[in-house]
């Protein structure tokens, strides 16, 4: 979504999938709201980046500067998971069980 236009058309790419995913989830007799918690590429991943301003209901974005996929050092036999992403499940937590 973001290597060919280096981001341009990600926001509005994005808010469509977010919003069916949100539909998807959001069935039932009371409809539920999902609070739906992404990332964004930082401007060194995606220069031109467009933000997902259509995405409906409750959401929160968290911009990194990396992607970093959590993995496991075998020296100290434990997981290992950048700081920018340790900071985003964080925040997804906290915003979670507010």
């Amino acid at each position: 979504m973001v290597g060919g236009d280096e981001g341009a058309g990600f926001g509005p790419q994005f808010a469509v999938m977010a919003n069916c995913w949100k539909e998807t989830f959001a069935s039932g007799e009371s409809p539920l709201d999902p609070h739906f918690i992404y990332t964004l590429p930082g401007k060194s991943l995606a220069p031109k980046l467009t933000k997902p301003t259509a995405i409906e209901g409750r959401h929160t974005a968290y911009e990194m500067s990396e992607w970093l996929t959590p993995g496991f050092d075998n020296e100290t036999r434990q997981s290992v998971v950048g700081d920018e992403l340790g900071k985003f499940l964080d925040a997804a937590v906290k915003a979670v069980y507010r």
